[in-house]
């Protein structure tokens, strides 16, 4: 379910804010806290413009690059496809 769900999230027309908050919350066991969604919204960009080294401060207070956000969280379906 969490796949697909995913990309079928990310084609909707919800904002990318509720897209991310609602895949924390449903497809992940047990549910991710909605307080990650900032983090995880600005690993996207991160990732996105290049810079997925770069480290962020969790909620929890846990620092980890832009990339292991995005693995963690399986954030992938957000990520811009390069060529």
């Amino acid at each position: 379910m969490g796949a697909i769900t995913s990309k079928d999230i990310t084609e909707s027309d919800m904002p990318m804010a509720a897209q991310i908050q609602y895949h924390l919350r449903v497809n992940h066991y047990p549910p991710v806290n909605s307080i990650f969604a900032q983090v995880a919204i600005a690993a996207i960009e991160l990732c996105n413009t290049g810079e997925s080294s770069a480290v962020l401060t969790m909620p929890n207070g846990i620092n980890k690059s832009a990339a292991a956000i995005v693995d963690g969280l399986h954030l992938h379906h957000w990520l811009e496809e390069s060529d």
